[in-house]
């Protein structure tokens, strides 16, 4: 498995690579997001022996059976678009891109990426603030549970101010993200937002005037 390392290595297919090949896709990259279509498939079909790519694709993570994209026959690519994926499915959910590569001796040479449809943006079910102390100091722990993974993020500023707001952001992405928030950052009361965008890139915000004390 060239994406987390298992599996068993197969010396005579290993063996039987044309020497000087690149077979990869490099974008999207794994676990991408997105909401429309085309998505651009970029990467490297080259081998000095090359036939012809097959790009196809596959529900879920181990798909059983696929669907085929493009067949390009007779050109090699190198770090270059090998199509544009115009009809993609209509299904939210997560998708195997495949890409193969058949040579004039008979053996096939892939890669593989993993991407995600996904059309709606995140619904945030609960957003909690909950008071606590770190250290010597009182801080406010902020979270929330969504139905969509997403890089998270936490907006404030001064209750009643029109000043932009203030964003600590979460370093992952999560469905549970929290934060806290420390007396440090602040002297007063706060308005506190929250804000989630999905590997699609399709924003929530909610928490309205929260007035934090």
């Amino acid at each position: 498995d060239a994406k987390f390392g298992a599996g068993r290595l197969n010396v005579a297919r290993a063996l039987s690579q044309p020497v000087g090949s690149m077979v990869s896709i490099t974008s999207p990259w794994l676990d991408q997001g997105f909401s429309a279509a085309p998505i651009e498939i970029i990467g490297s079909a080259w081998t000095p022996t090359l036939q012809k790519y097959t790009l196809s694709f596959g529900m879920g993570h181990n798909p059983q059976e696929w669907q085929e994209i493009v067949t390009v026959v007779n050109q090699r690519v190198l770090n270059g678009k090998l199509c544009s994926w115009n009809t993609i499915p209509q299904q939210d959910t997560c998708y195997t891109i495949r890409l193969q590569v058949q040579n004039r001796s008979g053996n096939t040479e892939e890669s593989s990426t993993r991407v995600y449809v996904d059309r709606t943006k995140p619904v945030i079910d609960d957003v909690r603030l909950l008071p606590m102390w770190d250290g010597e100091n009182p801080s406010v722990l902020v979270s929330l549970t969504a139905d969509d993974m997403g890089q998270g993020a936490v907006l404030y500023r001064p209750d009643g101010s029109s000043d932009p707001f203030s964003v600590l952001d979460l370093g992952y992405r999560s469905t549970q993200p929290e934060w806290l928030l420390s007396s440090q950052l602040y002297n007063s009361k706060l308005q506190i937002m929250v804000r989630l965008v999905n590997t699609a890139g399709l924003e929530t915000i909610e928490g309205g005037d929260i007035a934090l004390t």
